[in-house]
């Protein structure tokens, strides 16, 4: 997966990123292993990719 690009919500489970709930903040968020995927919403059904990250530096 690339940043800045769009990926509809079939292709972002169809690469095995799970959704992670995380209250209060105007983005998705989504993880596959050891890495935190951070997603923005781009129209109804598409997101964008703007950051990913290790899953030990979300957590601390």
């Amino acid at each position: 997966m690339e940043i800045d690009k769009i990926y509809s919500i079939k292709e972002i489970q169809d690469e095995g990123l799970k959704p992670n709930p995380v209250a209060n903040v105007d983005y998705s968020v989504f993880k596959k292993k050891e890495k935190i995927y951070f997603f923005e919403q781009n129209s109804d059904s598409n997101l964008k990719l703007f950051s990913v990250i290790n899953k030990q530096s979300f957590f601390l």
